[in-house]
C-alpha cells in the first residue's frame, strides 16, 4: 500500500538525456509512460495514457509534483491532464542558473 504523504514527482516520458537527480530532493521520481511512447502527433492516446498512470499511481496534488521536464507536447499534455482534474497543484520547474528545481504552484481557481 502506498503512503499518501510520501511526495512523489511525476514526469511524462523517460528521457536518458536528463539529470533528474536534482528532483529527487522532492519526492521519488516516478516516469508515467515508460515504454512504446505515442508519436507527438497521437495526442488524445499519450493524454489518455498520462490519466490512466495518474490515477493507478493516485496522483495527490497535495503532495506530488509535476515535472516541466521533456518533450514540450508530453509536459503541456501532462499538465492540462492534472489541471482538468485539480484547480492547485505543484510542479517542479527547473532552474538552469541555479542548476536545480523549484516548486512552483499552479492555482488556476
Amino acid at each position: 500500500m502506498r503512503n499518501p504523504t510520501k511526495a512523489r514527482a511525476f514526469f511524462p516520458t523517460y528521457n536518458q538525456r536528463f539529470d533528474l537527480s536534482s528532483a529527487e530532493k522532492f519526492g521519488e521520481v516516478t516516469f508515467l509512460v515508460k515504454s512504446d511512447i505515442p508519436s507527438p502527433f497521437r495526442t488524445q492516446e499519450l493524454v489518455e495514457r498520462l490519466e490512466t498512470e495518474l490515477s493507478l499511481l493516485e496522483f495527490n496534488p497535495s503532495v506530488d509534483y509535476i515535472g516541466l521536464t521533456g518533450s514540450t507536447i508530453h509536459v503541456s499534455l501532462l499538465t492540462a491532464a492534472v489541471a482538468a482534474n485539480h484547480e492547485v497543484f505543484n510542479v517542479l520547474m527547473f532552474d538552469a542558473v541555479e542548476d536545480r528545481y523549484v516548486i512552483r504552484e499552479i492555482d488556476l481557481s
